[in-house]
């Protein structure tokens, strides 16, 4: 992996399925792209590991499973940034009655 920086943009060279991809990106996603392209590498490689089908296929169905467990993560977390906001909401109401208001 090569990083040129310029004014706060850096250019990598990320390795998926064995190919080069050269990417700009800003020094502050930097790390984030890195970790994302060597997950849809190695989700690239396990759906290989798995099933015999052609290299654009295999690259559609491991980015789909990514995108896939992504939806799910986020839907968790609004499913629990919803529950904080109810008990958030409950304790709120409980120490309003204690204080007698």
């Amino acid at each position: 992996m090569s990083i040129s920086t310029v004014e706060k943009e850096a250019k990598i060279v990320l390795r998926i399925m064995d190919r080069e991809y050269t990417v700009k990106c800003s020094e502050e996603t930097f790390t984030t792209l890195v970790k994302s392209a060597h997950y849809l590498d190695c989700k690239i490689h396990d759906v290989m590991a798995h099933k015999t089908m052609a290299a654009d296929r295999v690259t559609i169905v491991a980015a789909l499973s990514a995108v896939h467990e992504l939806s799910l993560k986020l839907q968790q977390k609004e499913a629990c940034i919803d529950d904080m906001c109810q008990r958030l909401l409950q304790l709120s109401s409980k120490l309003a009655t204690a204080l007698g208001q």
